[in-house]
C-alpha cells in the first residue's frame, strides 16, 4: 500500500449525512450509520452484529485442529469435506433503499467481516469519526461486527433527502448444503426417483435429457434481445463463449441435464461419481449453462427444474446410464424489508 491509497482509505468520502438508525438486541443488531457521497456515488453504510458468529467460527477451527484432513486430492473430498460458517445478519446484501419516500436501487452491495477487512475498518473508523454511534454497542468485539455498504445507481451531486422511514430491501439469500447419494439413472426411459435432503427437503428426479450448448449459443444470439446489441457486442460475446466452450464441449459432444421438480425455493445441483472421482487438476468446468423446459410443472404439481451437469460431457449419441455420488441443496429466501424510522432530532 502507497501513500495515496492510505489517504484515499482515510478520507472514503466527500460528504457524509450521519443516520445512527439502529434497531435490534442482544446478538442480532443493526444500524444504519451514514450516506456518504464519493465522486458522485451514493452509498449507503450499515453496521451489523452477529453475537453468535465468532463462537460458531471458534468452534468450527477447533472441529479442523480436532480432525485435521490433508489436502484433498479428489473432488469428492473436496466438495464433501466443505466448511462454512455464515453470518448471521438481518440484511446481507440489499436489492433497493427508500428513502425519503422515493426508492433506489441498488448498484452493488459488498460485506466486509471488521476483523478480517483492513480497508473497510479504515471506513467504519471514519463513520466513527463523522459521529455515527450506536447505543450499547460500544462493548461488542470487532469481531462480530460486519460492515455492509449499498452503491446505489444514478450519479449525484448532493445527498438526497432521508426523511420518514429508511427502508432496506434485502436480496435473496441462498444457503446449501452437500449430501453424498449413490443414484444411477438411465436415459431413454420414464423415471421417478424420489430424493430427501438433509433437512428432510424433497425433490423428484422424472428424467433425463441431452443439451446442446453450441445450439443453445446460437439460439441466444438470434434471440431478439440480442439482435437489439450491435453487432460487434454480438460477435464478442460468440468469440468468448466458443472459447470456452471448446475448451468444455467441443462440438459433436452435450452436456446430460436431469429434470426434477421440487418447491420454488429449492434447487439441485447433481455431481456425477466420474467426476468426483477425477483429482482436483484433473478438470471440471465451472461453467454455467442455463436451461429451461416447456412443461412448467411435474407430475406432482411442483416446478419443474433442469440441472445441467457441465463437468461431464458426452457423445450426442449417448444412450448409457449416469452415475451420481452427490448432491448439493440450495434454499433461497428473500427477508422482509427492514424498516428504520426516523430518529428523533436526527441532522
Amino acid at each position: 500500500m502507497d501513500l495515496a491509497a492510505l489517504k484515499s482509505l482515510l478520507t472514503p468520502f466527500d460528504a457524509c449525512r450521519v443516520l445512527s438508525r439502529s434497531l435490534g438486541e442482544g446478538d442480532s443488531r443493526l444500524s444504519a450509520a451514514a450516506l456518504t457521497l464519493k465522486d458522485g456515488r451514493l452509498s449507503l453504510w450499515v453496521a451489523e452484529h452477529d453475537g453468535t458468529y465468532s463462537e460458531r467460527l471458534e468452534a468450527a477451527e477447533w472441529e479442523d485442529l480436532a480432525d485435521p484432513r490433508p489436502a484433498p486430492a479428489s473432488h469428492r473430498e473436496a466438495l464433501l469435506g466443505e466448511r462454512t460458517v455464515e453470518p448471521a445478519l438481518m440484511v446481507e446484501h440489499c436489492t433497493a433503499v427508500t428513502m425519503g419516500g422515493v426508492r433506489y436501487m441498488a448498484d452493488g452491495s459488498s460485506l466486509a467481516r471488521m476483523e478480517r477487512d483492513q480497508d473497510e475498518l479504515f471506513s467504519l473508523i471514519a463513520l466513527l469519526q463523522a459521529g455515527w454511534e450506536a447505543p450499547g454497542w460500544e462493548d461488542l468485539s470487532l469481531e462480530s461486527l460486519f460492515l455492509l455498504k449499498i452503491d446505489l445507481q444514478d450519479d449525484f451531486s448532493a445527498l438526497p433527502s432521508v426523511d420518514g422511514p429508511l427502508i432496506l430491501h434485502p436480496a435473496p439469500v441462498t444457503r446449501s448444503a452437500v449430501q453424498p447419494v449413490s443414484l444411477t439413472v438411465p436415459f431413454g426411459a420414464p423415471v421417478d426417483i424420489p430424493l430427501k435432503g438433509p433437512a428432510g427437503e424433497r425433490a423428484y428426479i422424472t428424467g433425463a435429457e441431452l443439451l446442446d450448448p453450441w445450439q443453445q449459443l446460437e439460439e441466444t444470439l438470434a434471440s431478439p434481445e440480442a439482435q437489439r446489441l450491435p453487432a460487434e457486442q454480438r460477435e464478442g460475446a460468440r468469440r468468448r463463449a466458443e472459447q470456452i466452450y471448446n475448451q468444455v464441449c467441443p462440438r459433436g459432444m452435450v452436456f446430460p441435464a436431469l429434470l426434477y421438480e421440487t418447491e420454488q425455493t429449492l434447487s439441485l445441483q447433481f455431481y456425477p461419481s466420474v467426476w468426483l472421482d477425477s483429482p482436483i487438476d484433473g478438470g471440471g468446468s465451472g461453467l454455467a449453462v442455463l436451461a429451461g423446459h416447456q412443461e412448467k410443472t411435474g407430475p406432482r404439481g411442483l416446478p419443474l427444474k433442469t440441472a445441467v451437469l457441465t463437468e461431464l460431457p458426452v457423445p450426442m449419441d449417448f444412450h448409457g446410464e449416469l452415475d451420481i455420488g452427490a448432491l448439493r441443496w440450495s434454499r433461497t429466501r428473500t427477508p422482509g424489508d427492514v424498516i428504520l424510522p426516523e430518529e428523533v432530532g436526527e441532522p
